[in-house]
């Protein structure tokens, strides 16, 4: 256990260790918990997440009866500040992130759409709500955690990148806690949205290109495209002078020259086009 404050272990074992760690970077925390564990299996717990009790013997059985390495990732429940599940107003996003209660295992055969559709269901959002075989982190780990902000987008690549196939549980074995400031309209994009900025896109099409891993690469070009798309969408909305020109700006950001690309984008593309004509109609969006 990594933490920045004194925390009370006696009622967990011996196998539970304290590390105490002032004033460092979340990915930091990750690597020092990694150089004093010892497991074949390594799952994280943000400090304000929670996990359900079953949770971590779930991980256990699902690695007993799967060989090789495997990037695991359990569908969540919201909690408020006080850990008290919130069931009415999240209840649809819940199904929606857990796959309507279906598991997903998907093998790396080089196809981009079921790494889309793992995105959908929020693969690559959370820590708290992932486990990973102990060699897909300690290949690049230095790299995986050197960004402030965005050690599950990172992790969520690097196994792409190492072709490690992905099993999505749909059970809610985390809670996510919301913060006050979290609304209902908003939860879907902040969770699409992740933490990361678009440097840190950039940052892993850069890497992509150097690796040679055509899958990564494709892969890593969607995530820098639908974020920017999303993200300028969003601006356009809450622009205070919506004119024609941003419209065509925002068309013009679009990967139009790669072709593989375009029937994640066509949504895209379509809107941008009505908005040349219809600017205000950003007024109805929910973004």
């Amino acid at each position: 256990m990594i933490s920045n404050i004194p925390v009370d272990i006696s009622g967990y074992g011996k196998n539970v260790k304290l590390s105490l760690i002032q004033d460092e970077e979340i990915g930091k925390k990750y690597l020092k918990g990694l150089e004093i564990s010892s497991g074949k299996i390594i799952t994280f717990l943000d400090d304000d997440d929670l996990f359900y009790e079953t949770r971590l013997e779930k991980i256990m059985d699902f690695y007993n009866r799967h060989d090789g390495p495997v990037y695991y990732h359990n569908s969540f429940s919201f909690v408020d500040l006080d850990g008290k599940d919130i069931k009415s107003s999240f209840k649809k996003f819940s199904l929606q992130f857990s796959n309507k209660g279906k598991p997903m295992f998907i093998k790396m055969d080089g196809k981009l759409r079921k790494l889309v559709k793992a995105k959908k269901f929020a693969a690559d959002f959370n820590m708290s709500s992932t486990a990973v075989s102990r060699e897909v982190i300690t290949e690049n780990s230095n790299l995986l955690f050197s960004s402030k902000k965005t050690p599950d987008l990172y992790l969520f690549l690097e196994t792409i990148r190492q072709g490690i196939p992905i099993y999505l549980d749909p059970e809610r074995l985390t809670k996510y806690r919301l913060r006050p400031d979290m609304q209902v309209k908003s939860l879907p994009n902040n969770i699409k949205t992740g933490h990361a900025q678009q440097d840190a896109r950039d940052e892993i099409v850069s890497v992509a290109l150097k690796s040679g891993n055509k899958i990564f690469l494709r892969y890593s070009y969607f995530e820098k495209y639908d974020y920017l798309s999303f993200s300028e969408l969003r601006k356009f909305k809450n622009s205070q002078k919506r004119e024609r020109r941003m419209a065509f700006d925002n068309l013009r950001k679009l990967p139009l020259t790669k072709i593989y690309l375009m029937p994640y984008f066509s949504k895209y593309l379509i809107l941008y086009i009505l908005l040349l004509f219809y600017p205000d109609l950003i007024i109805y969006l929910d973004i």
